[in-house]
C-alpha cells in the first residue's frame, strides 16, 4: 500500500477515535464529573481539529491556498456581484417565497416570444395576481403571429383583472432573445436556443439590490418604449 493511502487511512482511524471519544463524553461524563467532562471535551476537540487540519495540509501540500481559492471561488464572487442566486429548469414559481413575490409585486413584467406556455403552466396564478387591486401586470410578447395568442389569453386575461389592476399588453418589433419575468424583488431570464423547436434551457434567477437586476430592470424599460402598446 502506497505511503499516501496508509498516512490517509491512519488520520481516518484517529479522527474516528476523536469522535468515539466525544461520544463517551457526552453520554457518561456530562453528568458525573464537570472538570473530568471539560477535560475530555477539550481532548477531543483538539484531536479531531488537528487531525482534519493535518489531513487538508497534507492533501494540498503541493498547491498554493491562494490559488485554490482563487480557481474555486471566483465564480462564487462573480455570482454574488450579479445578485445570481439560482440556475433552474423552469421559472422557480413553485417556490413559495417566488411565488407570492410573482403575486404580490407591485409591478410585475413578463417579456416573451409568444408565452403560451407559460400562460397555461401558470394560470391559476396569474388570475391569482390579477385579482390584486392597484397592482400593474406588463405583458410584452414578439410582435409576430400572435392572433391566437391575443383571442385566446390575452383577452381572457383582461376579463380577470380586478377594475383597478393595471393590465397592458405590447408587441415587441424585435426578437426577443431572453424569456423575462421581472417582479419587484427578482429578475429572472432564460435564453432562446439558436435552432427551432422547444429544448430544456437554464432559467437564472437573481436578487433585487444588485447589478443584474438593475440591468435587466433598464433592458425593460427600453423594449417598452419600443413596442407598440395593444387596446
Amino acid at each position: 500500500m502506497k505511503p499516501q493511502k496508509i498516512k490517509s487511512y491512519q488520520l481516518l482511524i484517529l479522527e474516528v477515535i476523536s469522535l468515539a471519544i466525544l461520544f463517551v463524553n457526552e453520554s457518561f461524563f456530562i453528568n458525573i464529573n464537570n472538570t473530568i467532562y471539560i477535560i475530555i471535551l477539550t481532548i477531543g476537540v483538539t484531536l479531531s481539529t488537528n487531525v482534519l487540519a493535518a489531513y487538508i495540509s497534507d492533501k494540498y501540500k503541493n498547491n498554493d491556498l491562494n490559488d485554490i481559492a482563487a480557481k474555486n471561488f471566483v465564480v462564487l464572487k462573480s455570482c454574488q456581484d450579479y445578485g445570481l442566486i439560482n440556475i433552474q429548469k423552469e421559472f422557480p414559481l413553485d417556490s413559495e417565497e417566488i411565488q407570492n413575490d410573482f403575486v404580490d409585486s407591485k409591478n410585475v413584467y413578463i417579456i416573451m416570444n409568444d408565452a403560451k406556455r407559460f400562460i397555461s403552466d401558470n394560470t391559476l396564478l396569474i388570475e391569482k395576481r390579477l385579482k390584486k387591486k392597484k397592482n400593474s401586470t406588463t405583458l410584452i410578447l414578439q410582435d409576430l403571429n400572435q392572433t391566437d395568442v391575443i383571442d385566446y389569453h390575452i383577452k381572457d386575461l383582461k376579463k380577470k383583472c380586478d377594475n383597478t389592476h393595471k393590465f397592458l399588453f405590447y408587441l415587441n418589433p424585435n426578437y426577443n432573445t431572453l424569456a423575462i419575468l421581472l417582479t419587484d424583488n427578482y429578475a429572472m431570464y432564460s435564453i432562446y436556443r439558436i435552432a427551432p423547436g422547444k429544448t430544456e434551457v437554464p432559467h437564472f434567477i437573481f436578487k433585487n439590490g444588485c447589478s443584474e437586476y438593475d440591468l435587466v430592470k433598464r433592458d425593460v424599460e427600453k423594449i417598452i418604449q419600443m413596442s407598440k402598446l395593444q387596446n
